[in-house]
């Protein structure tokens, strides 16, 4: 049998994308004997990409320019050109609001089997795009042949409740996370933290994530606990605006900003707490992560169920940031942190399972071509 080659059409392959890391940690463990991955992307990678790791595991990388409706005929030229000189039997979008610019183009040249799926519970969090990519994506439905959601929540937004779709959960290495004393020591050696009550969040900068929330909770933590730290690992656009409104708070010494993490394993270990008030999720990669490395973790109820295993306590949204607070300290007062890993795997989230699902699905499309 030769090997199947699969295209993944991602926004980017930037480190902090939460779909890109979904899709490299599959192409780490599957057969590549059997199933190989190409990457096609739109948006200009930053300094910290996933490139070398990409030509590494054999996979190439293409980049055509980003669709625009008002000189759509650059990008259209251009992927004209790539299908016809690239042929895919499948293509797997990982994307909603471009599909309409390139699925035509790609069925017109050849490829047999479209698969769509879906990470979010938004389309945007801009009230105009969100309308613009809603349409956009109704518009290319038709050429869908297949549809993955990673929880329930996700699929019921952008397929319909009625609609019927593959569920297949993003997975992590839970060995990689489980709980190490050893690493957890040098991490807080190494970032200066041996004695704090550190609260984390692993998490892009964006509207989404609510680091409003984490900050004015983190506050009344400061408040009640002077030896408080704030960790936050991650970057995007609303960084600088984040890190602005910690200033104006007095809060600059007790913040550590980590950046882009390609250990983030580490950064787990060191934390104390995890903290994850999203405005929505559609499944919440890290917050397994955390679970995994034995963390109590405080999450709004935003978060699909299916992510939500061991040592979790769910707040609403509108609770104030004193109530998060008070439950935070009041539940760690005694809490004996240990590994929970095997829970984490028992319940189906270890990469291995999920990559099983997702190589058998393929192969099973293969057959049918």
């Amino acid at each position: 049998m030769s090997v199947v080659r699969i295209l993944q059409i991602l926004s980017n392959i930037n480190c902090d994308s939460g779909a890109t890391i979904l899709v490299l940690n599959w192409h780490k463990n599957i057969d590549r004997e059997k199933i190989q991955f190409d990457y096609l992307y739109f948006l200009q990678n930053k300094d910290l990409n996933f490139e070398n790791e990409i030509k590494e595991l054999g996979g190439n990388i293409y980049k055509l320019p980003y669709p625009s409706l008002f000189k759509p005929w650059i990008f259209i030229k251009a992927a004209i050109f790539f299908f016809k000189n690239h042929k895919y039997s499948i293509l797997h979008s990982h994307l909603t609001q471009l599909n309409f610019f390139y699925f035509p183009i790609a069925k017109f040249y050849g490829t047999k089997n479209i698969i769509v799926h879906s990470h979010s519970t938004i389309y945007s969090s801009n009230k105009l795009k969100s309308l613009t990519n809603k349409f956009l994506f109704f518009c290319s439905r038709k050429f869908i042949n297949y549809k993955i959601a990673i929880s329930k929540n996700a699929g019921d937004f952008l397929f319909g409740k009625k609609s019927d779709y593959f569920i297949i959960h993003n997975g992590i290495d839970t060995e990689n996370f489980s709980f190490n004393n050893k690493i957890r020591n040098a991490k807080r050696l190494e970032l200066k933290i041996e004695d704090n009550f550190v609260i984390g969040h692993v998490g892009r900068f964006s509207k989404e994530k609510n680091h409003i929330l984490i900050i004015k909770i983190f506050k009344e933590l400061y408040k009640k606990n002077p030896k408080s730290i704030l960790l936050l690992s991650g970057n995007g656009q609303l960084e600088k605006e984040i890190k602005q409104k910690i200033k104006d708070m007095s809060l600059s010494e007790q913040v550590i900003f980590t950046g882009i993490e390609k250990n983030i394993n580490q950064i787990y270990q060191a934390m104390d707490v995890f903290l994850f008030p999203s405005l929505n999720e559609g499944f919440g990669l890290s917050l397994m992560e955390a679970q995994c490395s034995g963390l109590p973790c405080f999450i709004s109820n935003t978060i699909p169920a299916e992510a939500v295993v061991v040592n979790t306590t769910v707040l609403p949204l509108c609770a104030k940031p004193e109530i998060w607070a008070e439950k935070i300290l009041s539940q760690t007062f005694y809490f004996k942190r240990k590994n929970e890993s095997i829970i984490i795997k028992d319940k189906g989230f270890h990469i291995t399972e999920t990559v099983n699902k997702i190589q058998n699905f393929y192969l099973q499309i293969t057959k049918q071509c």
